[in-house]
C-alpha cells in the first residue's frame, strides 16, 4: 500500500457529522455501508478515502510496522472506529486483526471486510446485469424518480 502525503490528521467534530452507520455483516447491505463509511472517513481526513480504496485492492495482508508514522496513527484510529460500528460477523473480522497481528491496523481490517462482504462471483455479476437491464419501476411519480436515480447510480 503506497503512502499518501498527509500533513497530520484533520479532525472534524463528529458531533456535527454524526457517526457512521453500523454494519451487521449482511452482504446485501455492504455496498451502501461501504460508500457511507468511506465518505465519513474522508470527512475526518481527506487522505483516508484514497487509503481505504488502496487497502481494498491489496491482495496480501497489509503490514502495520512498515507504514509511515502518520499512516499508523490513521490505521489505529480507523481500527477503533470499525470496532465501534461493526457488529456480528463484521465485528469478529475486525477483532481478529488485532488478535492475529498484535496491531490495531484499521487498513488491514478494512481489506478483510471488503474481501469478505464484497463478493463478486459470476452469479452476482449476472444478477447485477439482470437487475440493470430489467429495472422494476414504481408507479408513483416521486417513487419513480427515486428508483431512476438509484438505477443510474448502479450503472
Amino acid at each position: 500500500m503506497a503512502g499518501v502525503g498527509m500533513t497530520g490528521i484533520n479532525l472534524i467534530d463528529t458531533r456535527v457529522i454524526g457517526k457512521p452507520s453500523q454494519f451487521h455483516g449482511k452482504e446485501k447491505d455492504f455496498l451502501e455501508w461501504r460508500e457511507n463509511f468511506s465518505s465519513w472517513a474522508e470527512l475526518l481526513n481527506p487522505a483516508c478515502g484514497g487509503l481505504l480504496e488502496d487497502a481494498a485492492k491489496e491482495k496480501l495482508p497489509i503490514q502495520y510496522v512498515p507504514l509511515p508514522h502518520d499512516m499508523r496513527i490513521m490505521a489505529h484510529m480507523l481500527f477503533h472506529v470499525l470496532m465501534q460500528v461493526c457488529k456480528s460477523k463484521a465485528f469478529t473480522i475486525v477483532r481478529r486483526v488485532k488478535v492475529e497481528t498484535e496491531h490495531r491496523n484499521g487498513f488491514e481490517a478494512w481489506r478483510r471486510l471488503v474481501r469478505r462482504f464484497h463478493v463478486k462471483t459470476d452469479g452476482t455479476c449476472l444478477a447485477d446485469l439482470h437487475q440493470l437491464t430489467n429495472p422494476k419501476w414504481k408507479q408513483e411519480a416521486e417513487a419513480f424518480e427515486d428508483d431512476l436515480e438509484e438505477w443510474e447510480c448502479s450503472i
